[in-house]
Parts: C-alpha cells; structure tokens; sequence
C-alpha cells in the first residue's frame, strides 16, 4: 500500500500544523480525499486534483477541496514508488496563493531529494 508523508524541515511540518488547525468537518474530508487518493491514484482528475502542466512546476499537484466558502488546498508530488509527499497546505484567497505555494513547494523539494530521511515523516490518515 502506498503512504503520504509530510515534509517535515526538522522544526515543524507546515502540512501538519495545518491540518491541525482545520475543523474537524474539514479535516474528514480531506482525509477522505487522501484515503481515495493514496487508494487510486488515478481516479482523481479535476476539480478535486489539479496536474500543473507549467514545465516548472510539472512534477507538482493540488489537491483541491472546497468546505463552505472556504477553498482547501494541498500542493502535493509523488516520490518514485508514487508515495504522496504533502509539500505546501494553503487557503486560497486571491490568485497569488496558488503561485507562492507553487515556490515554496518547489524548495521543499529540493530539500527532500537532498536527503529523503531528514525531510520526511509518515501522516497517519486515521489521525490515531
């Protein structure tokens, strides 16, 4: 079975704080979407997962969830056994949101193929 981790820069996971951070009727339903996502991979396409086509940002999605007025979003990659990295979490209010994320996912990057062990923690879907 596949896994989803968080990068992690040793301090703290933005992805974790975030989640922590969203109400419990927001967080089921991401982790729902994370559960199909790591299950099928495939069977999510748009609106609920976004492939950049931007060469620069081509090996990055976005998960995409809307609860209320207010739009959920996860810039996400695959390492090469396809296990889901949550790079950069994010409420998007104004377009910019979409293309700072993109940036500091693109770093977070960088560090995790520096050196996976270091940047990486496994997510426990379940919360437990």
């Amino acid at each position: 079975m596949k896994k989803i981790y968080l990068y992690h820069d040793g301090f703290e996971s933005p992805a974790a704080a975030f989640l922590a951070n969203l109400s419990p009727k927001q967080l089921a339903k991401i982790r729902r979407q994370l559960s199909v996502l790591r299950d099928f991979p495939h069977a999510f396409g748009e609106p609920h997962v976004k492939h950049f086509q931007i060469e620069r940002y081509r090996e990055l999605y976005e998960l995409r969830e809307k609860c209320g007025n207010t739009l959920i979003r996860i810039v996400f990659s695959y390492d090469e056994a396809e296990n889901i990295l949550l790079l950069e979490p994010f409420l998007k209010t104004k377009s910019r949101d979409t293309c700072r994320a993109l940036e500091r996912a693109l770093g977070y990057l960088e560090d995790i193929r520096a050196s996976p062990e270091a940047f990486l923690i496994e997510y426990d879907i379940k919360g437990e």
